[in-house]
């Protein structure tokens, strides 16, 4: 007598997915590392067919909103590309966002799908994560040097790059440890009283998911100290003298 009733409110307390009973099978999540100046193709699939509007919302990190529909160019010069499809019961909608640039990193994306009696189904988001190179004023250093002598070598970062990463050094294409001559700082190379060991080039590798950044220090042997130049010139000499005595 009561079962009725009591289904009934069974029904009731069982959620409803608003629009229908689909639900989406694929969506945005979590966090999607892009290239920059690449491209990344978003994908929504709801196991129902809805209508064949939708659209996608870009929010950036001041929380503006930016509605994609249609294939267009979006601030900053990252095109955007949509193409929604129903194929066997199901609804895909796709964007493709080409050339994306830096203005975009830390942004949400994510899509909503409309029934035709006008209710919404909106999926969950997924954060853009946009890489770059880090980029240095210059990226080459040369110098001749002699034994003994002692100088710092320094490079200036323009552009720390995203995710932000400590370079790994090497010495003639060997893992460079420091010793009592050669230094690693924060910011280069600090030799003390150079020997001919030292020669060589040293190469500075900012590694990460966009790339390598390099900065170069070429050290060239300017051959025998004076010195020692001059402690053979004066042996010469005096062999000379014996020669003509």
């Amino acid at each position: 007598m009561f079962y009725p009733l009591f289904c009934l409110c069974i029904m009731w307390l069982i959620p409803q997915t608003e629009g229908g009973g689909g639900s989406f099978t694929e969506q945005p999540s979590g966090v999607v590392g892009i290239v920059e100046e690449g491209a990344y193709t978003f994908v929504c699939i709801y196991d129902s067919t809805l209508d064949d509007k939708g659209n996608w919302t870009l929010t950036d990190t001041n929380s503006n909103e930016v509605i994609i529909s249609n294939d267009t160019t979006l601030p900053g010069g990252t095109v955007a590309d949509v193409v929604l499809s129903i194929t066997g019961g199901n609804t895909l909608f796709n964007l493709t966002l080409s050339n994306i640039q830096r203005i975009w990193n830390g942004s949400t994306i994510q899509c909503s799908l409309r029934y035709t009696g006008g209710s919404i189904v909106t999926s969950t988001s997924a954060t853009i994560e946009i890489y770059w190179l880090v980029e240095l004023q210059s990226q080459t250093y040369e110098r001749t040097v002699m034994a003994g002598d002692s100088f710092n070598v320094t490079y200036d970062i323009t552009d720390s790059g995203n995710p932000n990463v400590t370079p790994t050094w090497t010495f003639n294409g060997t893992v460079l440890v420091d010793n009592s001559r050669v230094t690693i700082m924060d910011n280069g190379l600090q030799f003390s009283t150079i020997e001919n060991g030292d020669i060589g080039t040293y190469v500075a590798t900012f590694s990460n998911a966009a790339g390598d950044t390099t900065f170069t220090v070429t050290l060239k042997d300017a051959g025998f100290p004076v010195q020692v130049t001059l402690t053979v010139v004066v042996m010469l000499l005096v062999f000379a003298m014996v020669m003509l005595t």
